[in-house]
Protein backbone atom coordinates (compact mmCIF):
# COMPACT_ATOMS: atom_id res chain seq x y z
CA UNK A 1 0.00 0.00 0.00
CA UNK A 2 2.72 2.23 0.78
CA UNK A 3 4.67 1.43 -2.48
CA UNK A 4 1.41 2.30 -4.36
CA UNK A 5 0.57 5.34 -2.42
CA UNK A 6 4.15 6.75 -3.39
CA UNK A 7 3.48 6.13 -7.01
CA UNK A 8 0.59 7.97 -7.02
CA UNK A 9 2.67 10.88 -5.05
CA UNK A 10 5.53 10.80 -7.45
CA UNK A 11 2.54 10.71 -10.56
CA UNK A 12 2.66 7.74 -11.79
CA UNK A 13 5.91 8.11 -13.69
CA UNK A 14 6.68 4.72 -15.90
CA UNK A 15 9.82 3.61 -13.84
CA UNK A 16 8.10 4.43 -10.71
CA UNK A 17 4.87 2.16 -12.08
CA UNK A 18 7.23 -0.55 -13.18
CA UNK A 19 9.32 -0.75 -9.80
CA UNK A 20 5.82 -1.35 -7.70
CA UNK A 21 4.15 -3.54 -10.38
CA UNK A 22 7.66 -5.92 -10.42
CA UNK A 23 8.17 -5.43 -6.49
CA UNK A 24 4.42 -6.47 -5.80
CA UNK A 25 4.19 -9.68 -8.06
CA UNK A 26 7.65 -10.51 -6.68
CA UNK A 27 5.96 -10.91 -3.24
CA UNK A 28 3.19 -12.22 -4.67
CA UNK A 29 5.74 -15.01 -6.28
CA UNK A 30 7.19 -15.76 -3.17
CA UNK A 31 4.25 -15.71 -0.84
CA UNK A 32 3.43 -18.58 -3.69
CA UNK A 33 6.98 -20.16 -4.03
CA UNK A 34 8.10 -18.86 -7.22
CA UNK A 35 11.13 -17.57 -8.88
CA UNK A 36 10.51 -14.08 -7.40
CA UNK A 37 12.96 -12.14 -10.85
CA UNK A 38 11.96 -13.37 -13.89
CA UNK A 39 11.70 -11.90 -17.40
CA UNK A 40 7.47 -13.47 -16.79
CA UNK A 41 7.33 -10.55 -14.06
CA UNK A 42 9.40 -7.91 -15.75
CA UNK A 43 7.23 -8.89 -19.43
CA UNK A 44 3.74 -8.86 -17.31
CA UNK A 45 4.49 -5.30 -15.27
CA UNK A 46 5.51 -3.71 -19.13
CA UNK A 47 2.03 -5.17 -20.21
CA UNK A 48 -0.23 -3.82 -17.99
CA UNK A 49 1.42 -0.73 -17.89
CA UNK A 50 1.00 -0.49 -21.59
CA UNK A 51 -2.20 -1.88 -21.35
CA UNK A 52 -3.45 1.62 -19.33
CA UNK A 53 -1.07 3.69 -21.08
CA UNK A 54 0.03 2.53 -24.53
CA UNK A 55 1.64 5.48 -25.56
CA UNK A 56 4.05 5.16 -22.49
CA UNK A 57 6.21 2.62 -25.32
CA UNK A 58 7.48 5.71 -26.59
CA UNK A 59 8.70 7.19 -23.42
CA UNK A 60 12.56 7.87 -22.58
CA UNK A 61 11.54 6.67 -18.85
CA UNK A 62 9.60 3.28 -19.94
CA UNK A 63 12.81 2.44 -22.10
CA UNK A 64 15.39 3.04 -19.77
CA UNK A 65 13.62 1.57 -17.22
CA UNK A 66 12.83 -2.14 -18.81
CA UNK A 67 16.04 -1.56 -20.61
CA UNK A 68 18.20 -1.54 -17.32
CA UNK A 69 15.62 -4.15 -15.66
CA UNK A 70 15.99 -6.75 -18.52
CA UNK A 71 19.24 -6.27 -18.57
CA UNK A 72 20.02 -7.07 -14.75
CA UNK A 73 17.48 -10.07 -14.77
CA UNK A 74 19.73 -11.45 -18.08
CA UNK A 75 23.18 -10.77 -16.97
CA UNK A 76 22.85 -11.72 -12.97
CA UNK A 77 23.75 -15.17 -13.28
CA UNK A 78 26.43 -14.24 -15.08
CA UNK A 79 28.26 -12.25 -12.69
CA UNK A 80 27.67 -14.84 -10.15
CA UNK A 81 31.18 -16.29 -9.06
CA UNK A 82 30.48 -18.69 -6.11
CA UNK A 83 34.36 -18.13 -5.35
CA UNK A 84 32.86 -14.74 -3.27
CA UNK A 85 30.88 -16.77 -0.93
CA UNK A 86 34.01 -18.67 0.20
CA UNK A 87 35.31 -15.39 1.59
CA UNK A 88 36.42 -15.29 5.18
CA UNK A 89 35.93 -13.62 7.75
CA UNK A 90 32.14 -13.64 7.15
CA UNK A 91 32.31 -9.83 7.56
CA UNK A 92 34.48 -8.98 4.69
CA UNK A 93 32.54 -11.26 2.55
CA UNK A 94 29.41 -9.78 3.08
CA UNK A 95 31.03 -6.17 2.39
CA UNK A 96 33.06 -8.10 -0.72
CA UNK A 97 29.44 -9.45 -2.34
CA UNK A 98 28.04 -6.26 -1.69
CA UNK A 99 30.09 -4.27 -3.91
CA UNK A 100 30.71 -6.96 -6.16
CA UNK A 101 27.03 -6.72 -6.58
CA UNK A 102 26.72 -2.90 -6.62
CA UNK A 103 29.21 -3.12 -9.76
CA UNK A 104 27.56 -5.67 -11.59
CA UNK A 105 23.99 -4.52 -11.48
CA UNK A 106 25.61 -0.78 -12.35
CA UNK A 107 27.29 -2.95 -15.07
CA UNK A 108 24.73 -4.87 -16.55
CA UNK A 109 21.97 -1.69 -16.16
CA UNK A 110 24.73 0.58 -17.89
CA UNK A 111 25.14 -2.03 -21.38
CA UNK A 112 21.49 -3.07 -21.21
CA UNK A 113 20.68 1.21 -21.41
CA UNK A 114 23.45 1.87 -23.72
CA UNK A 115 22.00 2.46 -27.10
CA UNK A 116 18.78 3.95 -25.57
CA UNK A 117 21.22 6.53 -23.61
CA UNK A 118 23.46 7.28 -26.92
CA UNK A 119 20.03 7.59 -28.98
CA UNK A 120 18.40 10.02 -26.91
CA UNK A 121 21.44 11.52 -25.60
CA UNK A 122 24.22 10.61 -27.74
CA UNK A 123 26.44 10.71 -25.08
CA UNK A 124 27.40 7.86 -21.96
CA UNK A 125 28.63 8.41 -18.68
CA UNK A 126 32.40 7.48 -17.87
CA UNK A 127 31.88 7.56 -14.28
CA UNK A 128 28.94 5.60 -13.54
CA UNK A 129 30.12 2.90 -11.31
CA UNK A 130 32.02 5.18 -8.71
CA UNK A 131 28.66 7.28 -8.92
CA UNK A 132 26.88 4.50 -8.24
CA UNK A 133 29.39 2.88 -5.57
CA UNK A 134 28.74 6.64 -3.70
CA UNK A 135 24.57 7.19 -4.19
CA UNK A 136 23.42 3.64 -3.97
CA UNK A 137 24.20 3.25 -0.57
CA UNK A 138 23.55 6.92 0.13
CA UNK A 139 20.02 6.64 -1.71
CA UNK A 140 19.46 3.33 0.66
CA UNK A 141 19.08 5.54 3.59
CA UNK A 142 18.03 8.67 1.98
CA UNK A 143 14.83 7.27 0.94
CA UNK A 144 13.33 5.16 3.89
CA UNK A 145 14.68 7.95 5.90
CA UNK A 146 12.68 10.82 3.56
CA UNK A 147 9.58 8.60 4.29
CA UNK A 148 10.11 8.91 8.21
CA UNK A 149 10.18 12.58 7.77
CA UNK A 150 6.99 12.68 5.72
CA UNK A 151 5.35 10.82 8.77
CA UNK A 152 7.02 11.84 11.67
CA UNK A 153 8.31 15.36 10.73
CA UNK A 154 5.94 17.49 13.30
CA UNK A 155 6.77 15.39 16.46
CA UNK A 156 8.94 18.21 18.09
CA UNK A 157 12.74 17.74 18.04
CA UNK A 158 12.25 13.91 16.06
CA UNK A 159 10.92 16.12 12.75
CA UNK A 160 14.11 18.03 13.06
CA UNK A 161 16.17 15.63 13.92
CA UNK A 162 15.59 13.98 10.43
CA UNK A 163 14.96 16.98 8.45
CA UNK A 164 18.79 17.45 9.51
CA UNK A 165 19.44 13.91 8.66
CA UNK A 166 17.85 14.69 5.46
CA UNK A 167 19.10 17.55 4.08
CA UNK A 168 22.95 16.81 5.28
CA UNK A 169 22.54 13.23 3.67
CA UNK A 170 21.23 14.38 0.42
CA UNK A 171 23.95 17.31 0.40
CA UNK A 172 26.31 15.00 1.09
CA UNK A 173 25.39 12.75 -1.82
CA UNK A 174 25.19 15.45 -3.85
CA UNK A 175 28.64 16.96 -3.12
CA UNK A 176 29.95 13.07 -3.63
CA UNK A 177 28.15 13.06 -7.26
CA UNK A 178 29.77 17.14 -8.00
CA UNK A 179 33.23 15.53 -7.08
CA UNK A 180 32.66 12.62 -9.20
Amino acid sequence: ICLWAYAYLTGLSPSVVRSVIMFTLAEMAHMLYRDRFSLNVVFFSAAVILAFRPTDLFSSSFQLSYAAVIAIVLCSPLFSFPALYKIRPQALAKTVRYVFGLITVSLAAQLGTLPITLYYFHQMSNYFLLTNLIVIPLATILVPLGFATLVLGEIPFLGDALVWCLQHGTELMLAAVNWV
